[in-house]
């Protein structure tokens, strides 16, 4: 589903007028592969480049070289709406994931596909699954815990069934109960996704 070869991105660094340019090499010609309902952890000390690959699959930031195809498709070669259809991210930082002016239920009614008619019913699934209740659609971002705002934006990735999704270091800010309850709703949607392909399948 997901081919990684030889990628690598290289940040330049802020400099005066009177030096060099500096850079950081964050990759360096990495590949890597992921199969449809795998599930990879990549692992690694604070900037070795865990978010950058993130980032650069969500097309949220640029790379120098390589290359990253989705179902043998060039990822350059998406279009905006179908990048929102094949990937989802889950940011490590709660707190930032929401807009703070806007309600639970109008960030939620963004991120739905425009085609999808029910859009409401299609979210109460959504939050059913991280263990939400539909009541918290006139709510604001700061009525919540960090717990909960991570499981609402896990909510709010799946609205689009990406094919792939990807955590972003989603249990560096919470307590060791949240992190727990966290990682339970992330086993629980694979085991859902597997049974939905066994379906589709038959």
């Amino acid at each position: 589903m997901l081919k990684i070869t030889n990628l690598t991105k290289i940040y330049k660094l802020n400099s005066s007028f009177f030096e060099k340019q500096k850079t950081f090499v964050a990759l360096n010609n990495i590949s890597f592969e992921l199969k449809k309902n795998e599930v990879l952890a990549v692992v690694g000390e604070s900037g070795s480049g865990k978010s950058t690959v993130a980032k650069i699959i969500c097309r949220l930031i640029p790379f120098d070289s390589g290359t990253v195809e989705i179902d043998g498709k060039n990822l350059l070669d998406f279009t905006k709406q179908e990048m929102a259809n094949t990937v989802q991210m889950i940011f490590q930082n709660p707190y930032a994931s929401f807009n703070p002016k806007l309600t639970i239920g109008y960030s939620l009614l963004e991120a739905v596909d425009k085609n999808v008619k029910n859009k409401e019913a299609v979210i109460k699934e959504k939050l059913k699954l991280v263990d939400m209740d539909d009541d918290i659609f006139t709510k604001y971002p700061y009525q919540f815990s960090g717990g909960q705002r991570q499981r609402i934006a896990i909510a709010r990735a799946l609205l689009r069934k990406p094919k792939i999704l990807i955590a972003d270091e989603p249990f560096s800010s919470l307590d060791i109960i949240n992190q727990n309850f966290i990682m339970k709703i992330f086993k629980k949607i694979k085991e859902e996704k597997q049974s939905t392909d066994r379906k589709s399948v038959v």
